[in-house]
């Protein structure tokens, strides 16, 4: 078993001494390189990878992302311990709600919702990990932690964190602006397109360049088309319709008041 890991060990060695150091979030590598769990769920993440042949730069990177993201989670759940302790203490039920707060505390501080719920996936992921070494060692103790932990995990994290980030999410991508253009803008740039793809086809055997030019064209055809989307009314709610333009309010905005019937605007004036 020992020599069976001797060569994901020095790659994952490898791979963690190759991460980057900011001034943000320093000591993350020493924190990657020294935690047993964490190195376990380097691990796991090398052995998804596959062969050596079949893997990418980008897929090294994305493990050093991943590794980083729990390093951070370890380091503040230490900030209020007397003596830094490893990440396997904290996955245990007596500590549930400290990780939750952690979490919580990591992704609103990075203004990031995502990392909340990436956050949970991975921690779930480490939880299973750490039961699964409890079995190798025979440490009943390890085991019922991790057993008790992932009981935990599921009955609160969804509720707690999970929901939560995803609602924030959703609220967010609702609120987002949408800057588009005037319909005016958007009819004569298809009209213009519309009318030099005609020429460019018309062209019995194009060169390089003027093909190249009608697919341009033609993207910017289908982008112009797939504009063409209505709100999603569903989504309003009944402070949107309180707070909506209306009446004279609507002032110089003629795209709106052309968009209107005839007995449409004749009920804005009133």
């Amino acid at each position: 078993m020992k020599c069976d890991r001797e060569e994901p060990d020095s790659k994952l060695n490898e791979l963690i001494i190759n991460m980057k150091e900011t001034k943000r979030n320093p000591g993350l590598k020493d924190i990657c390189l020294g935690d047993k769990l964490i190195r376990e769920f380097g691990f796991s993440l090398l052995e998804k990878l596959g062969t050596t042949d079949e893997q990418r730069k980008s897929d090294c990177d994305n493990i050093r992302t991943k590794l980083r993201s729990v390093a951070r989670l370890l380091r503040k759940l230490n900030e209020n311990k007397f003596v830094p302790q490893d990440l396997t203490c904290f996955i245990r039920p007596s500590e549930f709600n400290n990780v939750v707060a952690a979490v919580k505390t990591l992704y609103r501080e990075s203004d990031s919702p995502q990392l909340g719920i990436t956050l949970g996936h991975y921690i779930k992921q480490i939880s299973l990990l750490k039961a699964s070494i409890a079995l190798e060692e025979e440490d009943e103790r390890k085991k019922k932690e991790a057993n008790e932990f992932q009981e935990m995990y599921a009955a609160h994290w969804n509720s707690r964190v999970a929901c939560v980030a995803n609602r924030t999410q959703r609220l967010r991508a609702l609120n987002a602006p949408n800057s588009m253009p005037s319909t005016e803008d958007l009819v004569c740039l298809k009209n213009y397109v519309e009318q030099e793809m005609k020429l460019k086809m018309k062209v019995m055997k194009p060169s390089y360049e003027q093909y190249v030019q009608l697919a341009h064209l033609l993207i910017v055809r289908i982008a112009v088309f797939n504009k063409r989307r209505i709100s999603e009314v569903d989504q309003l709610s009944i402070t949107d319709f309180e707070n909506r333009i209306s009446g004279q309010d609507i002032g110089n905005n003629s795209e709106i008041i052309n968009s209107l019937e005839f007995s449409e605007r004749a009920l804005l004036k009133r």
